[in-house]
């Protein structure tokens, strides 16, 4: 009676089940990936709409306060604000469409 080896079976089945274990890996790593992208995403956005109300709020409110002292003491504090809500609605701007900002940075360093 002939014995038959069991290592060439034992080779062949870690040569099949070890990229199919890694293809596994690999593709639960894609979805957690895709989770964590729809996540930051939803942040963002939510981001920024609380900032654009805040920022809205802050340049009516300036717009009105001029118009209603047109004279006032000091209009370099006043100027001060504008530019910080200036400043808030750029960001706001890379805060809608990152994907967009990071390209037109990218294109811009090089």
């Amino acid at each position: 009676m002939r014995t038959v080896s069991i290592l060439p079976f034992l080779f062949v089945l870690a040569l099949v089940l070890l990229p199919l274990w890694r293809w596994l890996h690999w593709k639960r790593q894609a979805r957690q990936a895709r989770r964590d992208l729809k996540a930051w995403k939803e942040a963002l956005h939510a981001l920024a709409y609380d900032v654009s109300n805040a920022a809205n709020a802050a340049r009516a409110n300036l717009v009105n306060f001029r118009h209603a002292n047109p004279a006032v003491q000091m209009p370099e504090h006043l100027d001060e604000i504008q530019t910080a809500t200036d400043r808030l609605r750029s960001t706001l701007r890379i805060a809608e469409d990152p994907a967009a900002w990071y390209r037109k940075k990218t294109a811009g360093g090089e």
